[in-house]
């Protein structure tokens, strides 16, 4: 009769750890998912804001413009300027950091004008961001 109490309680046990591991590790994925989702709807808000404020100068947009096997945030493409957003440090992974890296030095072999915009300053200061766009565009190319 021990013996049965025993096992029924090692099983509960097992049970009950199996079931806490599972509740980790649902509550893990569904964590990524919400980040990606929360990561996404401030992409777009990012590229909403800027790609308004640059349509008000009369430039033609392309948001999320496929490149090779990379993805462009805004392009100009008129003037051959591409825009990469650099999202708040706390949300970036080095890895994306250094996939952006890769994309700016393709492109600008390819001769692209490549301007790197921060988060906080499309949020804050949209105006800026434009202006930063605008002398990339009209800057004279070197040796002229």
């Amino acid at each position: 009769m021990e013996h049965i109490f025993i096992v029924s309680i090692v099983i509960a046990l097992i049970l009950t750890v199996t079931g806490t591991l599972i509740f980790i590790i649902a509550s893990t994925f569904q964590t990524d998912e919400q980040e990606y989702v929360l990561n996404k709807q401030r992409t777009d808000i990012l590229h909403e804001k800027l790609s308004k404020a640059l349509d008000m100068c009369g430039y033609d947009l392309r948001l999320n413009e496929p490149y090779g096997r990379f993805m462009i945030d805004v392009m100009i493409p008129k003037y051959k300027v591409a825009i990469i957003l650099h999202r708040h440090p706390q949300t970036l992974a080095k890895k994306s950091d250094k996939k952006e890296e890769k994309l700016s030095t393709l492109l600008r072999r390819r001769g692209w004008k490549v301007v790197e915009v921060k988060e906080r300053e499309v949020m804050k200061h949209v105006h800026q961001a434009v202006l930063k766009v605008q002398r990339e565009i009209f800057k004279q190319p070197s040796g002229s």
